[in-house]
Formats: structure tokens, sequence, C-alpha cells
């Protein structure tokens, strides 16, 4: 059987811990190899990030998920979360 590969690595599970081996070699030379990028323009990048947006409490991040089970409001088809954490119960 003539193949591209080295016989260790033709088994999927040898090439593919081959692969993570070498990428953790291959980023940190790539990082060392290459300049760091300006400051001012990775803030540039993320700059949409800080600007102000409305949102419903429901629907952040965690905000307002209290206040919602306290008051009793549904949350979809199963109801609170904290009805369904009493229900696994």
């Amino acid at each position: 059987k003539l193949g591209i590969f080295p016989p260790l690595l033709q088994s999927p599970i040898n090439a593919g811990a081959f692969t993570m081996l070498v990428g953790l070699g291959l980023v940190p030379l790539v990082s060392v190899i290459t300049r760091k990028p300006d400051h001012k323009h990775v803030e540039n990048c993320f700059v949409c990030y800080e600007a102000a947006i409305a949102v419903r409490a429901r629907e952040s991040l965690g905000i307002g998920i209290a206040s919602d089970d306290a008051a009793g409001a549904p949350r979809g088809p199963q109801g609170s979360r904290g009805q369904r954490q009493k229900r696994r119960l």
C-alpha cells in the first residue's frame, strides 16, 4: 500500500494528534516572527462593541432573569427558568 503519508500518520487518530502537536509549535513560532499589531488599529476594530444599544432585559445576557422569575413572567412554553429548575428536582 503506497501512500503519501507515513504509515504512522495513516490512522485518522494519529494524524489528528500529529496535527494538533504541530499546531502547538507552529502558533508560537508565527507569533515570534510576526510583528505586534498597532494598538490604535486593534481598538478601532472593536469600537463597534462600545455602542450603547437598547435591549429587553429578558433578551440580554443574564440581566433581568431573577426579576422575571420573581414576577412569575413566563419564558417560552416551559414557563420561567426557576420553574424549569424545580421540575428537574
